[in-house]
């Protein structure tokens, strides 16, 4: 009786919330007696499926969430999907036998109750989708973060789930699109790799959509470009380089031509190449497209399509790289400000990949020449980098040979001042003037000697290269400039080995202590030894954050709590080279006195002004201190001198007082 009259009083206590409670009572009011028994109250159900409605929000979030936690943890089925009625009752109608004739009133309400749960579900999740229509970003996020926790956590209605959330990629918001970009990464590649087929369909699907935007469709490549591919997969990697191909023909076809989309397409079809296995002539008919795409983009993205091509030419395995790809790479670095670029280190890395593959050292000498002289003019980091990639370059080439002795003058800039005119400034017109002649030249004689050579360059010219591959065309019995061109577009005709690397006599006298040890270990033919990345250990950053006391960051060693996407999209962790080799050492703070109490040896070549600045600064404190003991010694001596004289001479006074009054 006791149990009854409790039960009782609930029941009472619950009647009496569901007619005048606050709206959280009646929410929980309405969980409690579907967690009683659900069967008999699918009008608790149906009431809190009306509140999920954009006419009041607050109600709206609060019934979206407890009907989320209610679907999942207590009303669906986790190990298969819902069924209708006839289905449950033909299954059960198979399976019968004579002694289950009795329970089939109660099999039939259970039937009932599944079907009528099952368009209930369907019916909160159109209710949800059509909340995220709402223009309000709270309720948009809301109703996209429910439709991704039903799918993860229950097979109930998948496929109509993962349709709603690719159809986000086009929302207006774009903050709401990149959120549906990465829900559904979080999808293949955290809960659910199995599904990448079918998410990828689905994708594409939204891409091909006659109306679709093109905003939409950047961020459904986004969501592409990230898939993370197996080993022994080549279907899913094919698939999607066609894709990325097709929207290339597309945008060069409209002369549509953006870098956020190309970059996007171009990072794609770099993940998914080195796991492909497509024909090599289709990637062939692809190289002149990206080869012309270098010219109309920016650097960022003209970057990322060089190493596409370098990639492409390296599975071919011919033996060599075409001169085109040297020529345009060659130019490339002058047209790249290193500085303000953002991938620094994909570019040099190119660079480096690109000139060990190079058999041709004349060529990989003007690669040299060009990197020096554009170190001249960068910041500490780049320098430093470019010196640590020359040294490597020279490990890994024995025949190159790049320092000589430097007989010839630093070379002049063309752009004198002449007669008092500069020649940077002149009028709108164009003076031509023939080239003058040498001496020789100038006597009638020799002047025809000088004919069987121009006809000798002109055979030379009617037999051009038809390819791009001009090794074999390296005749030894060709003219050679003895003057080191910059200007000149193929490397191996800049004549760089005719010249010496006089950038490394600049590079000597640089500000950093960095950068002139690397130079001096190039000079000296000896290899940089330097593990870190110079590009963050030399930076101005780097630099500041020595005088920024704070405590570091600390970092995760633990790599197999760590998830898939995180070991492939994480930033990697490069050894501190400047300390003992942990990147988790706490080195000692340049403000400490363990900083200044360290041996010299300890201390890194780009802190050692610092070092002896501080260790200077001790030594002229403790000899300050010194002095001003000794300042007191002797204002204390001087003091006691004068207060002993006093007191003799006050003694003779009074002493001689005393014989005057006697």
């Amino acid at each position: 009786s006791t149990a009854t009259g409790a039960k009782a009083d609930d029941w009472q206590w619950i009647r009496t919330v569901l007619k005048s409670g606050t709206l959280t009572d009646k929410l929980s009011a309405h969980t409690v007696l579907i967690q009683d028994s659900a069967v008999h109250n699918l009008r608790s159900l149906e009431q809190m499926l009306g509140m999920v409605s954009n006419k009041a929000k607050r109600e709206c979030i609060l019934a979206v969430d407890t009907l989320r936690d209610l679907l999942i943890g207590d009303l669906l089925i986790p190990d298969r999907k819902l069924r209708t009625f006839a289905e449950l009752v033909q299954l059960f109608d198979d399976k019968r036998g004579k002694r289950e004739r009795k329970s089939r009133a109660r099999h039939l309400i259970v039937c009932l109750f599944e079907d009528r749960l099952k368009q209930l579900y369907r019916q909160f999740i159109d209710s949800v989708v059509a909340v995220g229509h709402d223009p309000l970003e709270t309720t948009k996020h809301k109703s996209l973060t429910t439709v991704f926790d039903l799918l993860v956590n229950n097979a109930e209605q998948e496929q109509y789930l993962l349709s709603q959330l690719c159809n986000k990629l086009g929302d207006p918001l774009p903050r709401m699109a990149a959120q549906s970009a990465h829900l559904l990464n979080q999808l293949i590649n955290r809960h659910h790799p199995m599904m990448k087929p079918v998410v990828v369909d689905e994708v594409e699907r939204v891409l091909y959509r006659p109306n679709i935007g093109a905003r939409a469709q950047y961020y459904g490549l986004c969501f592409l470009s990230e898939v993370i591919f197996a080993t022994g997969d080549h279907s899913l990697p094919n698939r999607l380089i066609g894709l990325y191909f097709g929207f290339f023909k597309s945008c060069c076809r409209r002369g549509d031509i953006e870098n956020k989309m190309m970059s996007v397409l171009l990072t794609g079809v770099s993940r998914a190449f080195p796991y492909s296995k497509l024909d090599t002539t289709l990637m062939e008919d692809h190289l002149q497209t990206f080869y012309k795409l270098i010219h109309f983009v920016n650097e960022n993205t003209a970057i990322q399509a060089l190493c596409l091509i370098f990639n492409i030419l390296d599975v071919q395995q011919t033996g060599t790289l075409t001169d085109r790809f040297y020529s345009v790479l060659y130019r490339q670095l002058l047209d790249v400000q290193l500085d303000r670029c953002s991938r620094q280190a994909m570019l040099l890395n190119l660079v480096y990949r690109a000139m060990k593959r190079d058999p041709v050292l004349r060529r990989v000498k003007a690669f040299v020449k060009r990197l020096l002289q554009i170190a001249l003019t960068q910041s500490s980091s780049v320098a430093t980098s470019i010196l640590l990639l020359i040294s490597e370059v020279i490990q890994s080439k024995p025949g190159l040979v790049l320092h000589r002795e430097v007989t010839e003058p630093l070379p002049v800039s063309n752009n004198t001042v002449a007669n008092g005119v500069d020649a940077n400034e002149s009028d709108d017109e164009e003076h031509y003037e023939d080239v003058p002649l040498s001496d020789d030249e100038e006597m009638d004689g020799n002047v025809a000697n000088s004919e069987p050579e121009v006809e000798t360059m002109a055979a030379d010219q009617k037999k051009p290269a038809v390819s791009w591959v001009h090794n074999r065309n390296l005749d030894t019995n060709r003219p050679k400039s003895s003057q080191y061109d910059p200007s000149a577009r193929n490397p191996l005709f800049a004549s760089a080995d005719q010249t010496a690397l006089w950038e490394l006599t600049l590079m000597l006298q640089n500000f950093h202590p960095s950068t002139q040890l690397f130079a001096q270990k190039i000079v000296d033919n000896e290899r940089v030894d330097y593990s870190g990345d110079p590009l963050t250990d030399f930076s101005v950053k780097r630099f500041l954050d020595k005088f920024a006391f704070r405590n570091p960051k600390k970092l995760e060693k633990k790599l197999a709590k760590t998830s898939t996407q995180s070991r492939v999209f994480g930033r990697l962790q490069a050894p501190d080279s400047t300390g003992d080799g942990d990147p988790t050492a706490v080195r000692p703070d340049i403000n400490s006195k363990d900083y200044v109490n360290q041996s010299a040896t300890r201390v890194p070549l780009d802190e050692m002004f610092i070092y002896n600045y501080l260790k200077q600064r001790q030594s002229m404190a403790s000899q300050e201190a010194d002095d001003d003991a000794d300042s007191v010694t002797r204002r204390n001596k001087q003091g006691f001198d004068r207060m002993t004289n006093a007191v003799f001479a006050s003694a003779d006074e009074f002493a001689e007082l005393l014989d005057d009054n006697e």
